[in-house]
């Protein structure tokens, strides 16, 4: 199994870069959209593991991927409890023959995020800083490849998953050489006001169906690169800067119709707060523009958020 999965491992392909890329693989020997690739891209994802069935509808067939997360956008059918995924949008709305036929020690693809190798396009510069502490400031160039890899991911609604996907290593040296200097010596409130109102004050606001048509979460660096984010992608970018900068622990606050955040600080932090199996965590709100730590948006007081640890 592992010298099957060696390119995998070369190129940190999570599952869904390694069911790209054995699709590429499968239509460079077969041709592009023919039964014979999906034959082969459904023998290449079985003998390495992952859980997948086949179907058919008229002539046509095409590979069912095998996950329990919940992915939008997309036709599914369920079998013995498992999601079965057709990323083939022309197979949409034909009726299917499904074969069932399970493999040894096979596994549901993971949405979980890798950083892979891809060969690196620059993206134009961007300089993003805080209003208020302009000393958090810095300009990052990206890899074009990358934010293309991350278009092609499906959408889903695990929040956790986009924020421990982190920064790509060019955006994190971009970035965060700025971010230490500008947060240096500080108290952990202070840093975390910083990092807040950078994230608060630094991205244009503006819905997912806005800017996109239809709800998408983004991962930290197409928040660095799309014009506009919003509070989930807000609050996916501020635990992961907090995260890796600060070093303390965060988790989501999922309230009705918006995303926000709380830390936990280990020095004394006032404010709003919650207790979480014993440990307090500070209401942090990457959209309530201006507002300091411990500081909850109002039109959220009267809601009870659902806590999303990672």
């Amino acid at each position: 199994m592992k010298k099957k999965l060696r390119y995998r491992t070369d190129l940190n392909l999570c599952d869904w870069g390694y069911v790209m890329m054995t699709e590429q693989v499968a239509e460079s020997f077969c041709g592009g959209h023919t039964n014979e690739a999906v034959v082969l891209h459904l023998f290449l994802l079985t003998q390495s593991g992952y859980q997948m069935r086949i179907g058919r509808a008229d002539d046509r067939l095409c590979v069912l991927v095998g996950s329990n997360e919940k992915i939008y956008h997309y036709r599914y059918f369920r079998i013995n409890d498992v999601q079965y995924y057709c990323f083939d949008r022309s197979m949409d709305c034909r009726a299917m023959q499904i074969y069932n036929q399970p493999f040894p020690k096979e596994k549901l693809m993971s949405l979980d995020m890798t950083q892979p190798k891809l060969s690196v396009k620059k993206t134009n510069p961007r300089t993003i800083g805080s209003k208020r502490f302009t000393q958090a400031k810095a300009t990052v160039v990206l890899n074009q490849n990358l934010i293309d890899f991350f278009n092609s991911c499906p959408v889903n609604s695990e929040w956790q998953l986009y924020s421990k996907a982190s920064l790509s290593d060019m955006a994190k040296d971009a970035l965060y050489p700025a971010l230490r200097e500008a947060i240096e010596g500080k108290t952990q409130a202070q840093a975390a006001n910083i990092l807040l109102n950078f994230v608060q004050t630094g991205f244009d606001y503006a819905t997912d169906q806005q800017q996109f048509g239809y709800e998408r979460p983004l991962y930290p660096d197409e928040s660095l690169y799309y014009p506009f984010c919003d509070c989930e992608d807000r609050s996916i970018l501020f635990a992961c800067l907090v995260r890796e900068l600060m070093g303390l622990d965060v988790v989501l606050l999922d309230y009705p119709e918006h995303l926000s955040t709380a830390v936990c600080f280990t020095e004394d932090v006032a404010g709003d707060y919650l207790l979480l199996d014993g440990k307090k965590y500070v209401a942090c709100d990457p959209t309530y523009i201006g507002a300091d730590i411990g500081m909850t948006m109002p039109s959220m007081r009267k809601h009870t958020a659902t806590v999303i640890p990672f």
